[in-house]
């Protein structure tokens, strides 16, 4: 039978489940769940996440929830409960504003223009050995002509 003060002995963390598979959203960082397990990562704020992926030259504003890595942030200025979440262990909650820890990586600003869009980097990462050839009109080949591109087929 365990007492009461088994209880207190217990650390914090062991009730804690781990968040699914999370990766930090710095294009430099290689940190994720399964690599840095003692690493912590936060959700990056919803309303000011325009702002955070242009300091680190993203040019995409991703709908869902996106993490960043401890390695990038100051906790004790970059959180607005730091003590409460350190003491208490509350659920953790940034900042709005930029990290200054982000904004001094000076990453070059990503151009829109410049960043192929979810197809074209899709076809792009799963091009392989041609089994046919496919037709893919751009926008910036559309005035030029067509562009042609051997996309492996899978049959089913």
């Amino acid at each position: 039978m365990e007492s009461e003060g088994d209880d207190d002995s217990r650390s914090q963390w062991e009730d804690w489940t781990p968040m699914k598979f999370t990766y930090c959203f710095v294009p430099t960082c290689k940190n994720t769940t399964t690599k840095g397990k003692s690493k912590r990562f936060f959700k990056v704020p919803f309303t000011n996440r325009k702002a955070w992926c242009q300091a680190v030259g993203r040019s995409d504003v991703p709908t869902s929830s996106i993490s960043v890595c401890e390695d990038h942030l100051q906790l004790e200025d970059d959180m607005e409960n730091y003590l409460k979440w350190k003491y208490v262990s509350c659920r953790p909650k940034l900042k709005t504003r930029v990290p200054a820890k982000l904004l001094a990586l000076n990453f070059p600003q990503a151009s829109a223009s410049k960043q192929p869009d979810n197809e074209h980097r899709f076809l792009q990462n799963n091009i392989e050995h041609s089994h046919t050839q496919v037709k893919l009109l751009t926008q910036n080949n559309i005035s030029e002509g067509v562009q042609v591109l051997d996309v492996p087929v899978k049959w089913q």
